[in-house]
């Protein structure tokens, strides 16, 4: 089977995208016609139980771990508290060449709802899925990050 959203490959049994992180609709078994169950979809009720024994699926969304931006071949693992920055912070080895990017661009926090990104008053600014930051904002799995307008990432 393969993701609605961005064609990955995914196990039969996933609620989640591992790529994208996409929920994923349990396949419908059957639908026959009788008067009980019109206009209700019919699951397979041995395929639920085994989804429910699976100790690999978790029933709530995956957490963002990384921002990929393919363009230019990045890939950023989510670290609480980190400096996002071209001279400064974590991630100097991965965005050291990134020439748009302020020295001490952003910086990123977990919350217990997830993560969240804040610009610190960045040259060319930080966008959440086109939202500007200011100064801060969540970002969840298929958010686009984009710093300094020039290097997207997805959120993953």
């Amino acid at each position: 089977m393969n993701c609605p959203y961005c064609n990955s490959q995914i196990d039969n049994r996933s609620l989640y995208c591992d790529q994208c992180g996409t929920k994923i609709t349990p396949p419908k078994a059957h639908n026959p016609v009788n008067s009980n169950n019109i206009g209700k979809d019919v699951y397979d009720l041995e395929d639920i139980e085994i989804l429910s024994d699976n100790p690999y699926i978790s029933p709530l969304p995956p957490t963002p771990s990384r921002l990929v931006c393919q363009k230019y071949g990045m890939e950023i693992k989510l670290s609480d508290g980190a400096i996002i920055g071209r001279t400064q912070g974590a991630y100097t080895s991965i965005l050291g060449k990134c020439k748009y990017l302020s020295s001490k661009h952003a910086s990123l926090k977990r919350t217990s709802d997830g993560w969240t990104i804040t610009d610190l008053d960045s040259t060319n600014g930080t966008t959440v899925n086109g939202r500007t930051c200011h100064p801060t904002l969540p970002f969840y799995i298929g958010d686009k990050v984009c710093l300094a307008v020039y290097y997207e990432f997805i959120v993953l």
